[in-house]
């Protein structure tokens, strides 16, 4: 997972989604579902002192930067995040996509703790359930599901346009 966070992180991607079907003990669990990092346990990590560095740059001189630990880049951009997923949902459900009972929650990922970006995890739908996998077997619902996600990412753009990045 950190290498996959780190091949985003130093191509210096705009945002991170990754994409899962998900599976559940229970057969009857289904809908799409979008996560964000949830902060808790990260946010009592972050350094009290000055993580400032000089550092060189390519034809002289120095610039500073912030170092900030791999499991803590995400806390920065938690709020781009959740309202990104908040977008995601939205579109998931003007697009009748089935929706999970909880369709916007948190969970400790490491994959989208080390994103120094806004970070989502979308959960497309439930293999265990019959209904799920026949539409994600289907052309509809795969197509409609990437509708909402470029929806989305032009909301997204826009957010970060307005410069609130």
């Amino acid at each position: 997972l950190d290498r996959r966070t780190a091949i985003v992180n130093n191509g210096q991607a705009d945002v991170l989604i990754s994409i899962h079907a998900d599976a559940a003990p229970r057969p009857s669990v289904r809908g799409a579902q979008v996560l964000t990092l949830m902060p808790n346990g990260y946010q009592r990590r972050l350094p009290a002192a000055d993580t400032s560095a000089t550092v060189p740059v390519a034809g002289g001189g120095t610039r500073m930067i912030d170092v900030v630990p791999w499991e803590l880049a995400q806390l920065p951009h938690l709020d781009r995040s959740n309202s990104f997923a908040a977008s995601v949902v939205q579109h998931l459900r003007d697009r009748q996509i089935p929706l999970a009972a909880r369709p916007q929650d948190t969970a400790p990922l490491r994959l989208l703790a080390g994103a120094n970006m806004p970070a989502i995890l979308l959960s497309v739908g439930f293999l265990t359930n019959v209904d799920d996998a026949a539409a994600l077997a289907g052309a509809d619902v795969p197509a409609s599901i990437v509708d909402a996600l470029i929806a989305a990412l032009i909301d997204l753009r826009a957010e970060m346009a307005r410069g609130r990045r």
